[in-house]
């Protein structure tokens, strides 16, 4: 009976320990339940915010040209129509590119264009986190941009001359504009500058990155030629002249020689007369010739026709003076006609010098005369320029760059040519 008792006591505490127990668990499964679905709706929040953030560049790859000023909007990388909430407030646009110190450009090369986007994520309108989204873009910066020849006056020229055998480096007259460097070569492999003719040839210019532009040059071979300062001169018995030479041509050295060496003798172009007659000067360079005809003139006839000319001049001026006091003026007029008749036929205009009046068109009393003539052609045709009368390259055509002169065997006077462009 006693025992029986006793597990009746016990029998209610079993009980409400298993109700307890049970109670927990209950618990637990409601916890775990109210977990897992609070787990589930922030990954299903979490998975809607991120769809809602999701974004994408419009292009993998860009490829500038080399000298563009390459500076993109947010909406030419991303498309913000289709991705309204990537704005340029929270999203920053990074060029790893270098430019070529102070330019405005980027340097030839490869790099990326790195867009970080910051998502905000909230729930119930509250912000709880942020989180950087980066996207690449592959920027790759070329230079297909040949050389551009210049245009400038005087440059780069369509017709180039040489003398027989005498090449020379005209790269200097070719110019070419580029970002970069720019090399110019002349490529003359079909020219034979040992024959007198026409050839083409072409000009190169290549820039740092290679690419190459070229222009296309007719070669002229010429032949060497002699150019004096004089082509006849006359001289009296005992004269020196020296004729001025120029050599255009290999050899500048000049072979002179006399036809009469009796009446003229020249050394290195120094011309001595010798005695009266007519005699040819000639130089040879080059397998080329060039010839002075000479007249030498006794000096001794020449003072006795001076003489005779003064007796003359006097003679008459002497009866005109006797002459009545009514026909004074007209005594007068017949003297100086008298004397400009009677006057040696040297020198009384361009043509009768000894040697021939130059493109100068006048003569000078010396050669101080010449620059301050052609200085004042160069004043004349400045003033014209900047007033806007001509052009730059009417100015450069019109204005002699230098002259070649040479003296009168009987007077003393100078003239000769000035060089044109």
């Amino acid at each position: 009976m006693k025992n029986n008792e006793t597990n009746n006591k016990q029998h209610p505490d079993v009980k409400q320990q298993s109700a307890k127990a049970f109670s927990k668990k209950k618990t637990a499964v409601i916890i775990g339940i109210i977990i897992i679905l609070i787990a589930t709706l922030i990954s299903l929040w979490y998975v809607y915010e991120r769809n809602i953030n999701q974004w994408d560049v419009r292009e993998k790859q860009v490829t500038i040209e080399y000298g563009e000023i390459y500076e993109p909007s947010l909406s030419e990388l991303v498309d913000t129509g289709k991705y309204p909430d990537v704005t340029s407030e929270n999203t920053r646009v990074d060029i790893e590119a270098t430019k070529d110190g102070d330019a405005t450009y980027y340097s030839v090369g490869k790099s990326d264009i790195i867009i970080t986007h910051t998502s905000e994520y909230k729930l119930f309108g509250l912000k709880l986190f942020s989180v950087d989204d980066t996207k690449k873009i592959h920027l790759t910066i070329s230079d297909t941009t040949a050389p551009v020849f210049s245009t400038d006056e005087g440059m780069n020229p369509k017709e180039v001359s040489f003398v027989k055998d005498c090449k020379e480096d005209i790269t200097n007259k070719y110019q070419a504009t580029d970002l970069t460097n720019v090399e110019i070569t002349f490529e003359d492999k079909d020219v034979d500058y040992t024959k007198v003719g026409e050839y083409t040839a072409n000009v190169f210019a290549k820039d740092a990155n290679d690419n190459v532009s070229y222009m296309e040059v007719k070669v002229i071979i010429t032949e060497p030629t002699i150019d004096f300062n004089v082509s006849v001169l006359s001289l009296n018995i005992g004269d020196e002249y020296t004729i001025e030479a120029k050599v255009d041509g290999k050899d500048k050295e000049i072979e002179w020689s006399s036809s009469d060496e009796s009446i003229t003798k020249v050394d290195n172009g120094k011309v001595t007369a010798i005695k009266a007659g007519k005699a040819t000067v000639k130089a040879k360079a080059n397998g080329v010739e060039k010839t002075c005809d000479i007249t030498v003139k006794e000096k001794a006839a020449q003072q006795q026709t001076q003489k005779n000319s003064t007796n003359k001049n006097s003679s008459s001026s002497s009866t005109n003076v006797a002459q009545s006091k009514s026909n004074t003026a007209s005594a007068s007029s017949n003297s100086n006609s008298s004397a400009e008749n009677n006057k040696e036929n040297h020198c009384t205009n361009n043509n009768n010098h000894s040697t021939s009046c130059g493109n100068m068109g006048r003569w000078f009393n010396n050669k101080k005369e010449i620059e301050l003539y052609l200085k004042e052609i160069d004043n004349n045709y400045s003033r014209k320029y900047e007033n806007g009368e001509i052009t730059y390259k009417e100015y450069v055509t019109k204005v002699p760059y230098g002259y070649e002169c040479w003296s009168c065997g009987y007077c003393g006077k100078w003239t000769g040519n000035f060089k044109y462009r």
